[in-house]
């Protein structure tokens, strides 16, 4: 295993050393701090590769500490606190945190967590050290000899109009997030988004100004989900949103919250205020179903929300 660094910042003294000598056990190397300041010290002194964060801490509390990590740094942080409230969950997603265990919790939950963590780290390095021959569109390519590799890399994983991970990569990061359920039993969510009545939008003001709104449509969802989540074009005004969660009320609150901020905001295109409404559809990963059987369920749903007034969730 490739030596990684974790950095704990705990101030209960017991806890902090549990975890510690399991993290150590587990191969890694330790650093741990009692209070926030002292964790900020240690994580712009050292090469850090993780961070598990209390909230409540001396000195600096946890979401001053995320907020400063951020500023510099997309290490990955899992924050480990008691709080549990929407608002709480809410502004972890803001402050673009990858995940959360709430307190009290085994130190092999928290370890499954980190260990999936760097797997999708490592999925992500996987594609971006993509080789082989690759027919899109009945064309093949060679990325060896390419000249252009990263403009083909970018083409394989990313749609083209909104920049987000299109659809031959949701399913391949699906897959995955199923395999890596099983091995570290680790729950998650999907979330399908479609844009309502986005024919009439193409219609009234062109498709250009269509365009523009799949864009920041993207880009809210986008800045509106952790490091460890996903959002996917999957076609059309249609999206996909992976939440690493461990119970559906957690999804359902993350859902309301992109349904809310969509419906408030306005798309402003050649002095055109318009405004969207998303329908919803989610649902929570179940052991041994397949990738398809997933996405046809939060589908359905989806089309649950818009047959019964649009604008609206339905998450089972």
């Amino acid at each position: 295993m490739e030596e990684k660094t974790i950095l704990i910042i705990e101030d209960e003294p017991t806890i902090n050393r549990i975890i510690s000598k399991y993290f150590l056990k587990e191969g890694y190397t330790v650093l741990s701090a009692l209070d926030g300041l002292k964790g900020l010290d240690l994580f712009h002194n050292n090469q850090v590769d993780l961070v598990c964060l209390d909230i409540m801490l001396p000195k600096v509390n946890g979401w001053e500490v995320s907020k400063s990590i951020r500023e510099t740094s997309n290490t990955p942080i899992i924050l480990m606190s008691a709080l549990s409230e929407e608002e709480d969950i809410l502004r972890g997603f803001s402050l673009k945190v990858d995940d959360y265990i709430t307190k009290p919790f085994k130190p092999s939950v928290l370890m499954a967590k980190i260990k999936s963590i760097f797997k999708r780290i490592d999925i992500e390095r996987q594609y971006n050290a993509i080789e082989g021959t690759f027919d899109i569109d009945g064309i093949n390519f060679e990325l060896a000899t390419f000249e252009k590799s990263d403009a083909l890399k970018e083409l394989l994983t990313h749609d083209e109009l909104t920049g987000v991970c299109n659809r031959r990569y949701l399913d391949f990061y699906i897959e995955n997030l199923i395999q890596q359920s099983k091995d570290f039993n680790l729950d998650f969510g999907l979330l399908f988004v479609d844009i309502d009545y986005f024919k009439n939008v193409n219609d009234t003001y062109g498709h250009g100004v269509g365009d523009v709104v799949l864009k920041e449509l993207s880009e809210i969802i986008l800045h509106s989900i952790r490091n460890n989540d996903l959002i996917g074009r999957w076609g059309g005004e249609e999206f996909l949103v992976v939440i690493q969660v461990e119970e559906i009320k957690h999804l359902r609150i993350i859902a309301e919250k992109l349904r809310s901020i969509v419906s408030e905001y306005s798309f402003d295109k050649d002095n055109n205020n318009i405004h969207v409404t998303i329908s919803i559809g989610g649902t929570m990963c179940v052991q041994g179903e397949s990738r398809e059987s997933l996405i046809k369920r939060a589908d359905d749903y989806m089309y649950n929300s818009k047959n019964t007034g649009r604008d609206k969730l339905t998450i089972k």
